[in-house]
């Protein structure tokens, strides 16, 4: 009877912990998707302020210097 109490409580343990494992991977992916797509929106953005409707931008600027300062102190 003891016996069979344990391998209950072991199967359960191991669904539970294959239900956490399989959730944990799907945050990860979703987080990790949204972050890739808000970083290629903020490049496009950055890339149409550079070019500034021009086929190729003007460089020399220091917009992304300063865009990154600005980031950094909004902390």
């Amino acid at each position: 009877m003891l016996r069979q109490s344990w391998v209950g409580l072991l199967n359960q343990y191991q669904a539970i912990r294959s239900l956490l494992l399989t959730a944990r991977l799907q945050v990860r992916q979703t987080v990790n998707t949204a972050m890739v797509q808000t970083y290629w929106h903020i490049g496009r953005m950055i890339v149409e302020d550079e070019q500034g409707g021009q086929k190729r931008a003007a460089y020399g600027k220091q917009v992304l210097l300063e865009l990154a300062n600005a980031l950094t102190q909004a902390r």
